[in-house]
């Protein structure tokens, strides 16, 4: 449902005002310098302090959940 609902909103914006090239123009312009030629690992490096965050968040509630019920 989230990926449907992200192209019913970000497509329509991004036909109508080009704004996603402008954001991510920069973004990529960066990694153009990289000279490992391997498998870049760009999205590690964006997602991970993300996952840790959530990773996190889920342990506090479990703990606190299982908590609650004993």
């Amino acid at each position: 449902m989230f990926n449907w609902l992200t192209v019913l909103i970000l497509l329509p914006v991004e036909a109508a005002t080009g704004y996603l090239y402008y954001l991510t123009a920069p973004m990529v312009s960066r990694l153009s310098n990289v000279q490992d030629t391997g498998n870049p690992q760009f999205l590690k490096v964006i997602t991970d302090p993300l996952t840790e965050l959530i990773v996190e968040v889920c342990d506090t509630v479990f703990v606190h959940e299982s908590k609650a019920h004993y």
